[in-house]
């Protein structure tokens, strides 16, 4: 379960491309948005720079929510995508392995991409093509 603390809007994404990159991957890791200490280097953040839209049913994440573990409270806050679909329910968007890490997929940007968390969750680790 996840302490929600605001929503913002997707103007963030250059700021938090330009923390993720390489060059500056050393720099600063968190921002103080709206009062609270939010971590902006993700690499997730990079892969909804290339796309918002989930590569298999192409809902599309239109705001970020400042959020945290409910445990512990020193938790540090971080900004999730969200989206709404077809239906008006609120859905998570996640970074996904094309080449699952189960079968030797790498943690790098040219092996991610946009998939809400339903969609992920019913891929699991299959390779789609």
């Amino acid at each position: 379960m996840l302490q929600r603390a605001g929503i913002i809007s997707l103007d963030i994404l250059p700021e938090l491309e330009d923390h993720n990159n390489p060059k500056n991957r050393k720099s600063i890791k968190y921002k103080e948005i709206d009062g609270l200490l939010v971590k902006i280097s993700s690499q997730r953040y990079a892969v909804f720079q290339k796309s918002l839209r989930c590569v298999k049913c192409h809902c599309e994440g239109s705001y970020f929510a400042i959020e945290r573990p409910n445990q512990p409270e020193n938790a540090k806050y971080h900004l999730n995508l969200y989206g709404l679909n077809k239906d008006g329910k609120e859905i998570l968007f996640t970074k996904d392995h094309i080449l699952p890490k189960s079968k030797g997929g790498q943690n790098i940007l040219s092996n991610y991409q946009t998939m809400c968390e339903k969609c992920n969750y019913e891929k699991g680790n299959k390779i789609e093509v």
